[in-house]
């Protein structure tokens, strides 16, 4: 898929602005965040080259909504609306209203480019799916070596610890592979460098997966991640 130009997110909630924009920055030429809804109409107003609008479902004001009802109107770009407590009837809602997909999070940026393809640009209802993460999420940001960003993985945590995690994976990395993260949880976001250790096949029992352990952290983060486990009794 093409690159996409210049991409605006509206999302009130800093972790997940940061989260849509690790997913989306490898993948479009100019990426503008706000958390305020007028800024973004006003971005709408002088910004005539923007491409697409991510908006999160429970902006203050009805963001959403209201940026849907413009895209519908032909006043402004197309807008895809993610959420992390998908509704079936807010779905049909914004849709109607002018939507172009509707998206739960966690999402990676193959679920972006899914949409676009399926749409062509054109409106038509996207059914929510339904992905909850027991723990956080897990974005992939970076290679080991620092060559190029891709934001594809978005992956639920299904274990943690200080010393390393188990991520719900569709498909195995290898063992030994180095992956750059950043780990989602609640308004904390810890980026850490970890290892690929194992690898878990599905069964009836568990879920297909990698388990990972922890290399280096980012200054300071360590004990944020404490204090998160701590915080959730994990």
């Amino acid at each position: 898929m093409a690159r996409l130009r210049t991409v605006l997110v509206l999302d009130d909630f800093a972790p997940s602005r940061e989260a849509l924009a690790l997913v989306l920055e490898a993948h479009c030429d100019e990426l503008l965040l706000t958390a305020s809804l007028k800024e973004a109409r006003k971005l709408l107003r002088d910004r005539r080259d923007l491409s697409l609008v991510l908006c999160d479902a429970s902006v203050e004001g009805g963001g959403a909504h209201a940026l849907a009802s413009l895209a519908g109107e032909g006043k402004g770009p197309p807008v895809v609306v993610v959420t992390a407590r998908p509704s079936a009837r807010e779905a049909h809602l914004l849709h109607d209203k002018g939507a172009l997909g509707y998206l739960s999070k966690p999402l990676s940026f193959k679920d972006i480019a899914h949409l676009l393809r399926r749409t062509g640009g054109r409106q038509r209802p996207i059914a929510p799916r339904v992905r909850r993460p027991e723990l956080g999420v897990a974005y992939r940001v970076a290679a080991h070596n620092g060559s190029h960003r891709n934001g594809h993985g978005a992956w639920p945590l299904r274990d943690l610890s200080l010393s390393g995690a188990f991520l719900e994976t569709t498909g195995p990395l290898p063992v030994g592979e180095r992956v750059d993260l950043a780990l989602v949880l609640g308004a904390d976001v810890i980026r850490v460098e970890a290892e690929v250790v194992r690898i878990q096949e599905p069964s009836w029992d568990h879920a297909a997966g990698i388990g990972v352990a922890f290399q280096r952290f980012e200054d300071g983060t360590l004990d944020t991640l404490a204090h998160c486990i701590e915080r959730a009794r994990i």
